[in-house]
């Protein structure tokens, strides 16, 4: 899988909590970088961070064969530090006697997802402190898995990687247009595509009907 930061502006030019209402919220971190709102969606806020994910990146996974493995999700994200969380990255660093080199120009990180949809979990297999110039401050590939199960409906993680599902689930064509730029599909995935596709529009197409009656009631 191709590093999709570093850094974050040259891919751009090649290519109060808010849970329950992100379609009325926005980014809550001052003097945070631009972020681009064409190649990552923003998802949420907690009091130290803004969360996005690439959503001109999100993509399956291809594997050494070059067939696309719809069963796994990769997907790039971004959080954008307030300076509280800032100094606590820099304070932990300093008791782990970590090199401090330029992190008073830590802005966020980037974090790389890659979700096996069958087993249901989310494993974070790389992590990047960022500057303001969303170059990497530094790089570790440190893999540990989660299962999804185990996060509450009001985990903070959960909600991103839940939100990050759904986002896939929705838009299923552009992950395929992402994904086949690097890989091609089965014959027998084609397949399944186009029967589930089918099945989403004939579902789509019932509910319509059912709101359509409800309100000529």
């Amino acid at each position: 899988m191709k590093k999709f930061f570093r850094p974050l502006i040259a891919l751009a030019i090649i290519g109060v909590c808010a849970w329950g209402n992100a379609a009325k919220a926005a980014p809550l971190v001052e003097d945070a970088p631009y972020v681009p709102e064409n190649i990552f969606e923003w998802v949420q806020s907690t009091s130290r961070a803004d969360y996005y994910f690439n959503k001109e990146q999100i993509c399956y996974r291809v594997d050494k064969e070059g067939y696309i493995d719809l069963n796994t999700l990769m997907v790039p994200t971004l959080k954008t530090y307030d300076e509280v969380q800032k100094q606590d990255v820099r304070t932990k660093r300093e008791w782990k006697s970590l090199p401090l080199a330029e992190y008073d120009r830590l802005t966020g990180a980037a974090e790389y997802l890659r979700f096996d949809l069958n087993a249901n979990t989310v494993t974070i297999y790389a992590r990047e402190d960022l500057d303001e110039t969303w170059t990497a401050l530094e790089r570790t590939e440190e893999p540990t898995t989660h299962n999804l199960k185990d996060f509450s409906a009001r985990d903070v993680d959960g909600i991103f990687y839940r939100t990050i599902l759904d986002y896939a689930y929705d838009h299923q064509d552009d992950l395929l247009a992402h994904s086949l730029k690097r890989g091609k599909l089965r014959e027998a995935d084609q397949k399944r595509l186009e029967k589930e596709k089918k099945e989403k529009e004939k579902a789509a197409k019932k509910k319509a009907k059912k709101q359509s009656e409800k309100k000529s009631e």
